[in-house]
């Protein structure tokens, strides 16, 4: 009888799920890269503008991109950072695909498919989340310094851009099981 380490195929995970190395792409590590930069982008914004913003800035806006509710400048740092923390938090995640909850069952047939698709479906959550970072960013300093918040027309095409790839990943991953 020969032992699991001389079975070939992946090895069976605590909890049964197989390990795969599944190496990350080049169009993810891109998309990661440039997701880090939009977040850097934020940052920048909120630092270039900080001693032209008034000590109130604008925090929620409502359907029509009018501002309706204030907080201190220094909660737009609080808001970046959070999404920073998000970003790292989703960046660690991604590189144990095999602890995700999956609605079906991951075999050694099906692991390296699941796993790239979810994969790809934090890599494309983290872009989205920096773009809407930045979106908002540019938004609380456009309506403190001129009264009008720039770029809220574009909350609604992120949100649904958000549903639209969880949408497609479910389909992807029903698809490849």
């Amino acid at each position: 009888m020969r032992s699991m380490a001389e079975v070939p195929g992946p090895a069976p995970a605590r909890g049964g799920r197989p390990i795969v190395d599944v190496p990350r792409s080049p169009l993810e590590r891109a998309l990661t890269v440039l997701a880090a930069a939009i977040l850097i982008a934020s940052f920048t914004v909120v630092g270039w503008y900080w001693q032209r913003l008034p000590a109130r800035v604008p925090m929620h806006f409502n359907g029509a991109g009018d501002i309706d509710g204030y907080g201190s400048k220094g909660s737009l740092v609080g808001f970046a950072a959070i999404f920073t923390a998000i970003f790292v938090v989703l960046s660690a995640l991604e590189r144990v695909p095999r602890i995700y909850n999956y609605p079906w069952r991951i075999t050694p047939e099906n692991a390296a498919r699941q796993y790239r698709l979810a994969r790809h479906l934090i890599v494309a959550l983290k872009l989205l989340m920096s773009l809407l970072c930045l979106v908002v960013v540019a938004a609380v300093v456009s309506g403190a310094l001129h009264g009008r918040a720039a770029g809220t027309d574009l909350f609604p095409a992120l949100l649904a851009t958000f549903g639209a790839v969880v949408v497609v990943y479910f389909i992807a991953a029903y698809r490849a099981r």
